[in-house]
């Protein structure tokens, strides 16, 4: 048996490390996959309406997110067979469950403007308006994104767009042929 400062290191016996290996293998590699695709399917649209993206998405994968965090959560703290104090396996569960939580809604965001823009009825509609309003990152960053607010001409509605750059002032008439995917969101490639 090996010690390290006076704690005996052993594999338990109904414990198999190429197993172990191999179903965290798995986790890991579904969960950077999902990752993966939802955030490539939400940035890859250059003019969507992000903001209904949003909110249908915490409407509809809220459970599930939590869901699937707490699972991955739980297999990361009290999935495996080591003494550690339970408190510290609780506050794990706690902490991975919320970032991992935030991840999932991200990628489920993403995968409904998937869906929105490929799948469904698509119906264009022409947008004329000004815009109001900008709503710029200071600098930009990775995954930042710029948002401009149009007031339409004909009724007046508001619609936050996302845009891919910052060449836009308030006042400027806008004017572009978007489609309205099966959720609803307005888009444009």
């Amino acid at each position: 048996m090996v010690t390290w400062d006076r704690i005996p290191l052993r594999k338990p016996s109904h414990v198999s490390y190429t197993n172990v290996v191999h179903r965290d293998l798995t986790l890991i590699l579904s969960f950077l996959v999902f990752l993966i695709g939802g955030i490539y399917f939400g940035y890859s649209i250059a003019f969507i309406q992000n903001d209904k993206a949003l909110s249908t998405t915490f409407k509809w994968c809220t459970i599930p997110s939590v869901l699937m965090a707490a699972y991955y959560g739980y297999r990361a703290t009290f999935g495996y067979n080591m003494k550690v104090a339970v408190w510290r396996n609780v506050l794990g569960l706690l902490a991975l469950t919320a970032i991992c939580t935030l991840m999932f809604l991200k990628s489920f965001q993403g995968y409904l403007v998937f869906y929105n823009c490929n799948l469904g009825t698509q119906r264009k509609i022409l947008i004329k308006g000004q815009i109001a309003k900008l709503d710029y990152p200071k600098s930009k960053k990775p995954f930042n994104n710029y948002a401009v607010v149009i007031i339409t001409d004909d009724n007046k509605q508001t619609i936050k767009l996302d845009v891919p750059t910052n060449q836009y002032v308030v006042g400027q008439l806008f004017e572009k042929e978007l489609t309205e995917g099966s959720l609803g969101f307005l888009y444009s490639r």
